[in-house]
């Protein structure tokens, strides 16, 4: 029987008397135990000067703050815990967190995902000889496997429970990858097993149980409703048509042909929540490196916790400013010359995501004579288009992407019922229009704003898709185009998987037709969806390539294989780069997932590609 876990997280919103009130849920539940999350503030936000930030970091930054409790009332719930006969865990994301509780000792202790290479910590949760729990979200079979070679002898223990988990906030079911609790048991002959849910519902929950499981964590909150990153994670309609995907889409959950997936909003989550390696001070080019010119902190930008070892003692091959991110550039030699590729790309009109702060650099290093503007809703509002430079923007073929939220809790909804929200969005939509018209009066040229029309509960198609032709012809004109972006069946807002119903099922092209509306092709998102559909992907290509004016390039798999690398996905299997680059007139943007860390190597890789692919014609 697995032991159930009351994870209260942050759900208390900061609120002591919140708190008190989930506790006596779990009490009255029956569970086993209930477990708090910790992080120091001035530990968490010790880095935050450091300007350059990734997508969706702002967001939890200002999560940890509001959800802030101090280590006195946690101690305090704790004892509450007790008096209610429930054991009492705890999570910390650094050892410096560990320090505030020096006099206080837990049931229980767990390493969450983000932070499950840093063996510092483990080596000092295990010295309490306190049950330890190590969550492996957004670790693959090979991480795992790896991460078990290095610390066999202090992690195979009757008294550690690995646990499966995957780090999406909240977790579709068809994301679930639960045969890794399979391969878990496989690979750890001592250890409890356990599963550490983020799922929207708990139908993965209960079919983790019947894997025999040790342990189950699920997050409590008084109301899914209630504002915040893990509160939506309760049989009315919704619950029929889950029981409906359980049916349906059982082999896809479990997954079992297929290793251990890491997916886009795992990835984005890890960046924003995991440590990376930065200068403690500057380092010059050529100095060898050592362990006391770095410090870790978050966000994860640069080189892994576990991974800095391999160039200890070797020289740098930049400079490396202090507070600037340890990258792979700056310890190993560039492998691809692409600056010498230049008229390949801009001649095929390949175009690449820049932002306020990496723009300049990014330029400088590849010169592309199209850009792409990909800004966040705090860049709109703190009105960043001023960053970007006249004669930038004057030599440039400019498109711009409109933000995928309104604000720190909302998804962008143009026709939202919730009046703030859709205030909110028309003024952040606005604005990217008033961008546009301040570029075109600076290089006169056409801009495409994409924009991600999300129909987040089901809709009649007729009605949706005519109101957005209609808005869309409202709001164009013959300086700038709108075109809706095609979206992936589930998409990972606030690093979760959200259905999603508007501009994902490529049998729509039907109503794109009827309204005559152009659309940006991403072809990423686009096999992504054929899969769901179990659909042609060349057939249906053919069928929507007349009206997709622009495309977003990278590669796909599965139903949740977003932004892979050229050549690494399902792409390869059909005709459609080779297609794409026929038409020399469209845009091409380069979305190589996290292209723009470690100095842009992931966007060389996928350029490196499309040049062999171009001279080879596609063959």
């Amino acid at each position: 029987m697995a032991r159930v876990i009351g994870e209260i997280g942050i759900n208390h919103d900061g609120s002591f008397k919140v708190a008190k009130k989930l506790i006596q849920i779990i009490a009255k539940s029956g569970a086993w135990g209930v477990k708090f999350q910790y992080r120091n503030i001035d530990n968490y936000f010790k880095n935050k000067n450091f300007k350059q930030k990734e997508i969706g970091e702002e967001i939890i930054d200002k999560e940890v703050k509001r959800n802030y409790l101090s280590p006195k009332k946690i101690i305090l719930l704790a004892e509450y815990c007790k008096k209610n006969n429930l054991k009492v865990g705890i999570s910390y994301f650094s050892v410096e967190d560990s320090y505030d509780f020096n006099d206080y000792n837990f049931d229980f202790y767990k390493i969450p995902s983000s932070v499950s290479n840093d063996i510092n910590l483990i080596k000092k949760l295990k010295s309490k000889q306190k049950i330890l729990m190590i969550s492996f979200g957004a670790y693959s079979n090979q991480m795992i496997n790896k991460f078990y070679l290095l610390n066999k002898k202090i992690i195979d223990d009757k008294k550690v429970v690995v646990m499966h988990c995957v780090s999406n906030y909240p977790l579709h079911a068809i994301n679930a990858q639960l045969h890794n609790i399979d391969y878990l048991k496989k690979k750890f002959k001592f250890a409890k097993i356990g599963y550490s849910s983020h799922d929207s519902d708990i139908g993965s929950c209960i079919y983790s149980l019947s894997k025999n499981i040790d342990y189950l964590e699920r997050h409590v909150t008084i109301s899914k409703n209630n504002k915040g990153l893990d509160h939506s994670s309760s049989s009315d309609e919704n619950e029929f048509i889950s029981i409906c995907l359980w049916a349906n889409n059982i082999n896809r959950i479990d997954n079992k042909k297929g290793g251990r997936v890491i997916n886009s909003g795992e990835k984005n989550n890890y960046v924003n929540l995991s440590k990376s390696y930065y200068a403690l001070r500057d380092i010059k080019k050529n100095e060898v490196l050592k362990y006391d010119m770095l410090y870790s902190s978050f966000p994860y930008t640069g080189i892994r916790l576990d991974e800095i070892r391999n160039y200890i003692n070797k020289p740098v091959l930049n400079f490396i400013p202090k507070g600037y991110p340890i990258n792979f550039s700056d310890l190993e030699k560039n492998k691809f010359k692409i600056s010498k590729y230049k008229n390949y790309f801009n001649k095929n009109l390949i175009s690449l995501p820049v932002r306020p702060m990496d723009y300049e650099k990014i330029n400088e290093d590849l010169k592309l004579n199209n850009y792409e503007l990909h800004l966040s809703y705090s860049d709109i509002i703190e009105n960043k288009i001023k960053n970007f430079k006249s004669d930038f923007l004057a030599s440039k073929y400019i498109s711009i992407h409109v933000p995928d939220y309104c604000n720190q809790h909302n998804v962008m909804d143009l026709f939202s019922k919730n009046k703030t929200i859709k205030k909110n969005s028309r003024i952040i939509f606005k604005k990217c229009l008033e961008f546009a018209k301040f570029i075109n009066n600076i290089n006169k040229k056409k801009i495409y704003i994409i924009c991600s029309f999300a129909a987040l509960k089901n809709i009649n198609r007729k009605i949706f898709y005519k109101k957005i032709a209609n808005f869309i012809k409202k709001n164009s004109n013959e300086k700038y185009e709108i075109l809706p972006q095609w979206l992936p069946p589930f998409a990972w807002y606030f690093g979760g998987s959200v259905r999603i119903y508007g501009f994902c099922d490529p049998r729509d092209i039907i109503f794109i037709n009827k309204f005559k509306m152009n659309i940006c092709l991403d072809i990423s998102h686009f096999i992504l969806s054929c899969n769901y559909f179990h659909l042609n992907k060349d057939l249906f290509f053919d069928k929507i390539n007349s009206r997709s004016k622009h495309f977003h390039l990278s590669d796909g798999s599965a139903v949740d294989g977003e932004g892979e690398m050229l050549g690494s996905g399902e792409l390869s299997k059909t005709k459609i780069l080779k297609k794409i680059f026929k038409q020399k007139y469209k845009v091409k943007v380069l979305e190589t997932w996290q292209g723009h860390l470690n100095n842009f190597h992931l966007f060389k890789f996928d350029l490196n590609y499309l040049y062999k692919k171009l001279i080879n014609n596609f063959s």
